[in-house]
């Protein structure tokens, strides 16, 4: 990626690269900025294959350091911004950074306590504190002469640790290489058809995998990538569009569910031409509201896992022949859906997505047990990588190859004795007028073993009563998946990367029993 920047930098010098609010930078000033950031680093005694913190809101300062990193040859690990203070030292001591990229909110949650504090800390937005640098401090650092390119970095190196929990468990710091970024960003770039006219749009935080290959596909292409940090007034968001000529939105289905509230014709999306769908399942009703309401727009629906980014999208040219799929696998990508002894799923039944590429991780950041049991032998008869992962999601496969997700394996509910899928009871209940967004999760249950609960939050305008979803679900469930109960609410909680955290339901609706 750092020789990628350089080129795009020299190919399109005066184009914008990156907007936040009213701040901005051209690809020239990009890559110097990075360059300068690099020297910084190392002049300060950062090297190669050390790991650099960055606990920062989307910004131009969070990119360069992710850039600058990638030029130095150090590993970059993208904290979420809304991490708190124990978690945030936890996970200082568990990368063993050696430096800390922050601002002042994350700096003041680190005054005053003990624990691991990497030895370089620079603070970006304000003037430095004691026994810290100001990030202008050290773009200014004289180190002699600037660090080059690596040219002599190996695509297998350590670029980057992503940390995750998904919706349940403790963090898991997922390690990628340098040309495993590479590769996705440039699969990513070419499946859209990125171009260096585009503008990007983005809200999603940059330490979340679908976030970062925002910028990364941006590098890629010399797309113009602007960043938004919250999604405070959906209204506010869409109006970006027409200010800034937007030609691409990534959204998670959260932030979907949020903009279909609006009203969309009262706003002016007429450079929109591509919205994509990752991070969690997006509810068939969602894909069909978003064509319904902007016919001319490609709308991907796309899966991916941090352990390997991107697997699979579905062409909006396929959407109808194959409707709630997330399509096929990406070009160069061996996958398989492996039943639970070992044997392949037949066409049909459902088995674990087994995936194997270039742009899978390469395991867990000192966690070798955890890498052992995800990422094995390679079972699929291809056989071009020596290791695959086992992601954990079921699925199961048409005769074309298109997938269809089923459940996480640890989230299949028991109900009755038998096995439900959250998400098919989901898909039926979102299928109702005035649902906006639906979760469904198990609380234990005496007699069920466990009772389904669906959670759900409805627009106010045509807001559906208790009983005529339970119908619905009667008239379009089988007797098993009904849920047992319907709870409304005015929304949802969520995880640090917008995903609905059922845990967290769950665990509440067992409190109240």
């Amino acid at each position: 990626m750092e020789h990628v920047l350089e080129q795009t930098a020299r190919r399109l010098p005066e184009r914008l690269a990156l907007v936040v609010g009213e701040d901005s930078r051209t690809w020239s000033a990009l890559e110097q900025e990075v360059a300068d950031f690099a020297a910084g680093l190392a002049a300060r005694g950062v090297r190669a294959g050390e790991c650099v913190a960055l606990a920062l809101d989307n910004s131009i300062e969070a990119c360069v350091a992710i850039l600058g990193c990638l030029r130095l040859g150090a590993v970059f690990v993208c904290l979420n911004p809304t991490i708190k203070e124990d978690k945030l030292r936890a996970l200082l001591e568990h990368s063993t950074a050696v430096a800390f990229i922050t601002d002042v909110p994350h700096l003041e949650l680190m005054q005053g306590g003990r624990g691991y504090m990497p030895n370089l800390c620079v603070v970006v937005g304000a003037d430095a504190a004691a026994d810290t640098l100001g990030y202008g401090e050290l773009l200014e650092t004289d180190g002699g002469s600037r660090p080059v390119a690596l040219a002599s970095s190996a695509p297998a190196e350590l670029a980057a640790i992503i940390y995750t929990s998904g919706t349940t468990g403790q963090p898991k710091g997922v390690m990628h290489s340098r040309g495993s970024l590479a590769s996705v960003s440039a699969k990513i770039g070419t499946y859209l058809e990125v171009r260096s006219s585009d503008v990007i749009l983005s809200v999603l935080p940059l330490s979340f995998g679908y976030g970062l290959t925002q910028l990364l596909v941006a590098v890629q292409t010399g797309a113009c990538l602007v960043l938004e940090r919250r999604m405070g007034y959906p209204a506010a968001f869409l109006g970006q569009i027409a200010r800034r000529g937007v030609t691409i939105v990534p959204v998670v289905p959260t932030i979907s569910a949020m903009l279909l509230r609006l009203n969309l014709t009262k706003f002016d999306l007429g450079s929109l031409r591509v919205i994509t769908s990752a991070g969690a399942h997006l509810p068939a009703e969602q894909a069909r509201r978003w064509r319904a309401a902007l016919p001319e727009i490609h709308l991907y629906n796309m899966y991916g896992q941090t352990e390997c980014i991107r697997a699979s999208y579905l062409h909006p040219l396929d959407a109808d022949d194959h409707p709630g799929t997330i399509g096929r696998g990406l070009a160069g990508q061996e996958w398989g859906l492996i039943q639970a002894d070992g044997r392949p799923a037949a066409v049909g039944e459902v088995g674990e997505l087994v995936l194997a590429s270039d742009h899978m991780m390469l395991g867990y950041w000192e966690d070798p047990e955890r890498t052992a049991r995800v990422l094995r032998s390679n079972p699929l008869p291809e056989g071009a990588y020596s290791r695959a992962v086992y992601t954990g999601d079921l699925f199961r496969s048409d005769g074309e190859g298109y997938l269809s997700f089923v459940a996480r394996r640890d989230d299949m509910l028991n109900s009755r004795g038998e096995l439900v899928s959250p998400r098919e009871v989901e898909d039926v209940i979102a299928e109702f007028p005035g649902i906006s967004e639906v979760a469904v999760y198990g609380s234990p249950d005496e007699v069920l073993g466990t009772a389904i609960w669906a959670s759900v939050v409805v627009d106010v305008s045509r807001a559906p009563s208790e009983a005529e979803v339970m119908r619905h679900c009667a008239a379009h469930l089988e007797d098993h998946m009904i849920p047992s109960g319907l709870e409304f609410r005015d929304d949802l909680p969520r995880t640090p990367n917008g995903k609905i955290a059922r845990a967290e339901l769950s665990r509440a609706r067992e409190a109240m029993r």
